[in-house]
């Protein structure tokens, strides 16, 4: 269908009225005369049936449709309004239709001054217009317009042979939204065929081809009052392409020089050609628009060819609706009130990837869910956010709807989000024998022989907590990268020790047999100074960078605290104590690494998170980690991993790499990290957890021997009572250290609880430097040391001291 004309009416600014309204108040005042106690509309459709005319049932059945479609939940009209009188984009999110069609409306709708500036332009979907133009549809294809009375309250005007009515004011995409279903019959290439009637030729079919729809029209449209020939004789130029020497009878003269003409000659054209085709095929009622006409859809035209002339049925449909289109939570009502309802609400958060996660406590948790990834959702807090996020509407309309949000807020829409169905909160955890994590460009999952595969999240079972790692787009590289060398700085000989450490850490899968927390230490540290910066800090970073973590000061750490474990989150699976102090007992956790951990929440019932999603420990310290091989339980749930002091004070990986490791990486750098952390894990899986082998009896001694008066105090009484005795007991040590004359003015520092202790320590260290310290051994059975130089049998050395009492 083609228009050349700029005269119609299309984008008239007239004063409209809201016809029904009119006509309600007309027929309110009709039932009034009759039935006096009528009040309202709806009483007088209930009350007054019997005085309903046709013309009546055609109002009705489009007060029907409108009742239950208004037009303000259209989103053509809803999206386009925004745009046109609000300047505002609509969340194309929400856009039931076609993307694009909407881009294309946009682009249509906007027009630009002299000055660059976005003007105003007239609102073809109002929701004023959309009522008459339904109203106006309905009166005509059921054949109750009276045109000397709706003409006028309808605006229709005729003008050169064409007529101007709701149905050319309101934009096509509109059209379809009706009570019942239309079809158009218009004529196809309608202005070519009506130039090749007058020319008696054939060119009509290839047209567009050769000059394009736009165009043509523009051709045509063409004129000059001044006669400017040049530009007469560029459009003519432009018309040979099709038409040959008879380019000039086309555009002739008397149309270019006359505005509107060509128009005017092809609209009389069309309007004997519509004329005949109503006549011909007996059609009742229908509704003009340009050179076609639409009718109801049971409407059948057999004759459709006059001549050259054809016309083609089209179907008129409303717009298609895309797939997986999210649905608003409000809507407004025939009274173009905001209707809310707990359903709706409960629904838009479901569609929103919202997930309530069901406990054991009566607690509304909330989880936001984005492709598997979740975030914990704050009720209180973030509510009303999401939903002004999901309301679609600008100016006056936006306003209704926050407001309405605002009364139902406490009593209606919070308690609605328990509608939704709980579901178990179920998160990732790697198997035994593969490892994964979650990137920005896919779950990158390798297994033991260290091939990778890249997943989908939809394809893996269980969700992932929101984390730093997914910022990052994963591409696996072999080369070295800045944490790998820091690796290889702090650990000596020992760096693949520290690799299966870190592949065991980030492999969130737990082996009941083999699950030991671990122990960052400093190398040569001496329990008085805090040297640090050895670059523990630096690994949890880098843990931080993998998994969640939750990290603990160690001063702040107390088992003996009800709720020590309060904050624990399900997601953490690297649970860090930090710092810890001097002669941490490190025997208080020994439930809490190998078993089940209970969190103890406050004002709720205790929660057991099992072995297997209960989180792996770290802890790190300055100070000196003690040793006992004898203690076997100790042994097998800690292992420590000592820093050396190639990181200090004067020299910082900031030094060393010219950057701030973490905060200043590139994308490449972020890549050799990753990489690295695979490695790591692939050397667990090759050789499980490394334990690194240390001195630990000096460690041990440098425990205990913290202090040098203490030192120098031991030393004096030890040499005393090796030199009187051939053996000797803690109660003969304690005598001869009570015999001290500075016993009173120090600390005393050796008791009977801790004198062997002390002494094993002693003679430990001793004896690597002394031969003569080597012939001393302690005796179980008479809690002794003894002198045995001449290596005597153990039955000499029973009856030798068989009468040596054993309070000695």
């Amino acid at each position: 269908m083609m228009d050349i004309n700029e005269n119609n009416d299309e984008n008239s600014t007239d004063v409209i009225v809201d016809i029904m309204e009119v006509w309600e108040q007309e027929f309110l005042k009709k039932v009034k005369q009759k039935i006096r106690i009528i009040k309202t509309i709806e009483d007088a459709l209930l009350k007054g049936s019997e005085l309903i005319d046709k013309r009546d049932e055609s109002f009705i059945k489009a007060r029907n449709y409108l009742t239950e479609n208004n037009p303000v939940n259209n989103a053509l009209i809803k999206y386009m309004t925004a745009f046109i009188e609000y300047d505002t984009k609509l969340n194309e999110k929400y856009y039931p239709y076609d993307i694009d069609e909407l881009n294309l409306l946009y682009e249509k709708n906007t027009q630009f001054d002299e000055n660059g500036a976005r003007k105003k332009v007239h609102n073809r979907f109002n929701t004023l217009s959309f009522r008459n133009y339904v109203i106006f549809m309905t009166l005509k294809l059921d054949g109750q317009y009276d045109s000397k009375l709706d003409d006028k309250i309808f605006r229709v005007k005729s003008s050169d042979n064409r007529e101007y009515n709701p149905l050319t004011k309101i934009p096509k995409q509109l059209r379809a939204f009706l009570p019942f279903r239309i079809k158009e019959y218009d004529i196809k290439s309608a202005f070519p065929t009506f130039i090749d009637n007058e020319l008696g030729c054939e060119y009509r079919h290839n047209i567009y081809e050769s000059i394009g729809k736009k165009e043509f029209v523009r051709i045509l449209n063409a004129n000059s009052e001044e006669g400017d020939e040049k530009w007469y004789a560029k459009n003519i130029l432009k018309l040979k392409k099709v038409y040959g020497n008879s380019a000039t009878s086309v555009l002739t003269k008397d149309r270019y020089l006359n505005k509107g003409k060509a128009f005017r000659d092809f609209a009389k054209c069309e309007s004997e050609c519509i004329y005949e085709l109503v006549k011909l095929n007996s059609i009742k009622y229908y509704v003009r628009l340009h050179d076609g006409i639409f009718v109801l859809t049971d409407i059948q035209c057999n004759t459709l060819n006059f001549g050259k002339v054809k016309f083609v049925e089209k179907e008129c449909t409303p717009p298609v609706k895309r797939d997986g289109v999210p649905n608003l939570f409000y809507y407004f009502n025939d009274k173009g009130q905001v209707k809310i309802t707990p359903s709706s609400i409960a629904d838009y958060f479901v569609q929103e990837n919202f997930q309530r996660i069901s406990t054991k406590a009566d607690k509304l948790i909330i989880y936001k869910n984005t492709n598997n990834i979740i975030e914990p959702f704050n009720v209180n807090n973030d509510l009303l956010s999401i939903l002004k996020l999901g309301v679609i509407e600008c100016g006056y309309q936006r306003e209704k709807v926050v407001s309405e949000i605002s009364i139902k807020y406490d009593l209606m829409i919070k308690p609605a989000l328990r509608i939704i169905d709980p579901k178990v909160l179920k998160l990732y955890r790697d198997s035994r024998h593969e490892f994964g994590l979650p990137f920005k460009n896919g779950f990158y999952l390798m297994d033991k022989s260290g091939q990778f595969k890249m997943k989908d999240y939809s394809q893996i079972d269980g969700f992932f907590p929101k984390h730093k790692i997914q910022e990052h787009e994963f591409v696996y590289t072999d080369e070295v990268g800045m944490f790998e060398k820091v690796v290889q700085n702090v650990s000596d000989n020992n760096t693949l020790d520290f690799q299966s450490m870190l592949g065991y850490l980030v492999q969130s899968y737990k082996d009941a047999s083999c699950c030991p927390a671990i122990i960052l230490s400093d190398k040569n540290a001496d329990n008085v100074n805090r040297n640090g910066g050895r670059g523990k800090t630096l690994f949890l970073k880098a843990l931080e960078h993998v998994l969640p973590v939750m990290v603990k000061g160690g001063s702040e750490f107390d088992m003996k605290y009800t709720h020590v474990f309060a904050d624990l989150e399900p997601e953490t699976q690297l649970y860090v104590i930090d710092d810890t102090v001097a002669g941490f007992k490190f025997d208080q956790i020994y439930t809490q690494i190998t078993g089940s951990l209970v969190c103890q929440r406050k004002n709720i019932k205790a929660e057991t998170i099992p072995f297997e999603l209960s989180p792996k420990f770290v802890f790190t310290t300055n100070y000196l980690v003690g040793y006992n091989k004898q203690n076997n339980s100790t042994n097998r749930r800690f292992i420590e991993y000592q820093f050396n002091n190639h990181y200090n004070q004067n020299n910082t990986p900031k030094k060393e790499f010219g950057c701030t490791l973490f905060d200043d990486w590139d994308i490449n750098e972020w890549n050799k990290f990753y990489s690295f952390i695979y490695r790591c894990v692939s050397v667990f899986y090759n050789h499980s957890i490394i334990t690194p082998i240390y001195d630990k009896e000096k460690d041990n001694y440098n425990i205990l021997f913290n202090d040098t008066v203490k030192q120098e105090v031991f030393d004096i009484v030890m040499k005393q009572v090796m030199s009187e005795r051939s053996f000797f007991t803690v109660g003969v040590f304690l005598t001869k250290y009570g015999e001290q004359p500075y016993i009173h003015t120090n600390p005393k520092y050796f008791t009977n609880k801790n004198t062997k202790l002390y002494i094993d320590a002693w003679f430990t260290k001793q004896s690597n430097n002394d031969d003569n310290i080597k012939c001393w051994s302690y005796r179980k059975d008479k809690r002794m040391w003894v002198y045995n130089p001449d290596n005597i049998s153990t039955n000499s050395l029973l009856k030798k001291f068989s009468a040596i009492p054993s309070n000695l």
